[in-house]
């Protein structure tokens, strides 16, 4: 049996990389997907000094994450690719805290998509929202076997040791898992990235003793194909380091079934023109609206969240009759209503997107905005209604202000700061970790036209235009 050592982490020197007790050459860079607006590309090196401290901290946080290929996260990763990374809930989950409190802090922004519960995608801009870095968190990575079994952090860790931040498998492992990728997503072997990361495989391969495997390699790149000799190599490897699990068809099958359907019944169609801006009262939803709409009235339209229930009839017929019963305000009115408000916007929804054209729909509330009672006290807190979001309701993308409370008491005081703290935590738990999700958080606290171009920016990439 072949047990291969605990992996290394990662150092970087100058333009090239290396693993600690190990050599290898720099991997091919992936294809630059930096999106650009009308205002134009800030320079690399801009991108660079804002985001290289953030860089830093994801290299060394209190988290684990195993990257699965590429060269090591650097600042030559922002406009490029996604970097892979198989990691635990647990990790993400302490990984989505930090962001949330560097974008309060004015740091970033950030963008979480999630589509299913085995990956979580994040995108971290500079705070003019111009450039990004982008990761796939792979909780389950089903490229197994063709896609029919996956890999889970948990399966690692004997290999990932007890390091923090982000760490690498020994080079034999990595190759044989990327063979897995190549063979799941159907890559063409003639790519010239992929024939250079396989070149650097079978280099470092050969540089860490494993010949067999190294020899596979330059027979894959010779022939154009992998053969059932080089795959008997590297699953061998796999299995002899227990990352090889038995095969599991019929879990493959009712995950992507469910999977499958809770995305039909839950998330927004990927042609959406709806978005929704929300944040605690104060923290310049109108604002940004409008200025967006000014600005662009041929691209921008706006809604006004609570008419997706305050245009009900029963809602009229209940404020006309029941309310003055109850001698109630309509913010503690509709409070007491929270569970039909909800029912009644999220059925509404949807006809926003029904006859959209061209303009994009900015709505000033999110769905989840109202079941949130009290939410002018100090504890703002989800109604028992609540429940319903997990079941129903088109999940339209959703763009969070976060704003310093010092900078929103000079805007408009209508938030204790204690009840401020726990509205943007409150939705932040909710929305972050729910699947699907396609959740904004987005710093509002400089001046107007610096946000507003930031927003337009992230806004039309995360509307999926």
């Amino acid at each position: 049996m072949t047990t291969l050592r605990v992996s290394q982490k990662l150092e970087i020197s100058d333009a090239d990389w290396r693993l600690i007790g190990e050599t290898a050459s720099a991997l091919p860079a992936d294809k630059a997907h930096k999106w650009q607006n009308h205002i134009g590309a800030a320079p690399l090196e801009n991108a660079r000094s804002d985001l290289s401290s953030i860089i830093d901290r994801i290299r060394n946080g209190p988290w684990c994450f195993v990257q699965l290929r590429g060269a090591p996260l650097s600042a030559e990763d922002i406009g490029r690719g996604d970097v892979d990374l198989l990691v635990s809930r647990s990790s993400v989950d302490a990984l989505l805290s930090a962001v949330f409190e560097w974008t309060l802090a004015g740091e970033c922004h950030a963008v979480i998509r999630s589509r299913s519960t085995d990956k979580v995608g994040l995108e971290i801009f500079d705070i003019d929202g111009r450039d990004s870095l982008c990761f796939d968190f792979w909780i389950e990575l089903w490229q197994l076997a063709g896609g029919a079994n996956y890999l889970r952090f948990e399966d690692v860790a004997h290999l990932a040791g007890a390091s923090n931040g982000i760490v690498r498998l020994p080079p034999e492992i990595e190759a044989a898992i990327y063979l897995e990728h190549l063979i799941s997503k159907k890559r063409k072997l003639d790519n010239d990235h992929v024939r250079g990361r396989l070149s650097n495989y079978e280099s470092t391969c050969a540089s860490a003793g494993s010949s067999e495997l190294a020899a596979a390699l330059a027979r894959i790149q010779h022939s154009g194909k992998i053969d059932e000799q080089a795959l008997a190599v590297s699953r061998k490897l796999l299995a002899d380091n227990k990352l090889w699990p038995a095969a599991r068809p019929s879990r493959r099958f009712r995950h992507k079934v469910v999977t499958e359907m809770r995305a039909a019944w839950l998330d927004a169609p990927r042609k959406t023109r709806s978005m929704s801006i929300m944040g605690c009262d104060g923290s310049g939803k109108t604002s940004v609206i409008k200025k967006l709409r000014e600005a662009e009235p041929n691209r921008f339209n706006s809604y006004v969240g609570k008419r997706l229930y305050r245009n009900s009839i029963l809602y009229k017929i209940a404020v006309a009759l029941i309310r003055p019963l109850l001698f109630q305000g309509r913010e503690k009115f509709d409070d007491t209503l929270a569970p039909f408000n909800y029912v009644r916007a999220a059925a509404a929804l949807p006809f926003l997107n029904l006859f959209p054209g061209r303009k994009l729909t900015l709505v000033d509330r999110a769905l989840i905005d109202f079941v949130i009672v009290d939410r002018k006290s100090d504890h703002p807190r989800l109604h028992r209604a609540s429940r319903l979001s997990r079941v129903f309701g088109h999940r339209i993308p959703v763009m969070h202000l976060l704003v310093p409370n010092a900078r929103l008491s000079q805007r408009k005081r209508e938030m204790t700061e204690a009840g401020h703290a726990r509205y943007d935590r409150l939705v932040f738990d909710c929305l972050s970790r729910r699947t699907p999700t396609t959740y904004v958080l987005f710093h509002n606290g400089g001046d107007i036209e610096t946000s507003v171009a930031a927003a337009r920016n992230i806004i039309l990439q995360s509307s999926r235009t």
